[in-house]
């Protein structure tokens, strides 16, 4: 077989081993759990979707960058990477991640809605990101305010974490995605991380909301990979004991779409 026709460059055995539609087990190093960013996720993870939908040196991009693990697992497996980022603190210790990895990585402190100014239309092969999550981790009522509060976000106004209204939140998470489909080339892989919520008695079904309107701009759905986050939890509670019963999310998603 020729392998510029490879879709990764796995072996039968690792290839069948994520081919399964469940990922677990992929923790956050000691290094990682010091930067503490309210809501980033692990190189481990980035890693897996690298080494499974790439076969060489790509240029990836990650919109939403926070502390740079979509950059430094870029740079760490020889691929090109660019990340956007509002605040001072997490582009320090983004920084500090990729500088062994040289020209490698471009950090810009940036609005991702103005990618564009930036990045030349159809010249990234892959994206992935986590956009923030919407003033979820900012809720009294939230599992997660005394972890936001501790870490906090901080009170930029293009800050997507900082909207109060959910549909505000999608419209302009949309403009931004807007942008980063300019930006990828055609049959590339936009690959997003995100959770549902539940505020009170209403579900967020952010996964299925973002499928139905990425679909709008020319995004399809090519597949979706559950990450199970059970041991990344320690304060799971009986929550609506004992009137009404409700789910303790442990799950995340990552859906995969195809420019």
């Amino acid at each position: 077989m020729d392998p510029k026709q490879r879709a990764n460059l796995l072996s039968g055995k690792d290839w069948l081993k994520n081919s399964i539609s469940i990922w677990s087990n992929l923790s956050k190093t000691k290094e990682e759990k010091a930067f503490k960013h309210p809501a980033s996720f692990p190189e481990a993870l980035v890693e897996k979707l690298l080494l499974s939908f790439l076969s060489k040196p790509c240029l990836i991009l990650d919109p939403f960058m926070g502390c740079g693990t979509t950059l430094a697992t870029a740079g760490k497996l020889n691929h090109q990477s660019v990340g956007f980022e509002l605040y001072d603190e997490f582009i320090i210790k983004a920084k500090a991640r990729v500088e062994r990895y040289g020209s490698l990585c471009s950090i810009i402190q940036e609005n991702a809605m103005n990618l564009s100014t930036y990045i030349k239309p159809e010249s990234i092969d892959m994206v992935i990101t986590s956009p923030p999550y919407w003033n979820i981790l900012r809720r009294q009522y939230s599992t997660n305010y005394k972890r936001a509060r501790r870490l906090g976000y901080g009170e930029n106004q293009n800050d997507l974490g900082n909207i109060q209204s959910y549909e505000e939140f999608l419209s302009r998470l949309m403009a931004i995605l807007k942008e980063v489909y300019i930006a990828l080339k055609p049959k590339s892989y936009c690959i997003i991380n995100v959770m549902d919520l539940r505020i009170k008695d209403r579900l967020y079904p952010l996964h299925s909301d973002l499928y139905t309107q990425l679909n709008t701009i020319g995004f399809k759905l090519d597949d979706l990979i559950i990450w199970d986050r059970r041991h990344d939890y320690n304060n799971f509670q009986t929550l609506g004991y004992p009137y009404k019963f409700r789910i303790n999310r442990a799950h995340e998603y990552l859906l995969i779409f195809m420019k």
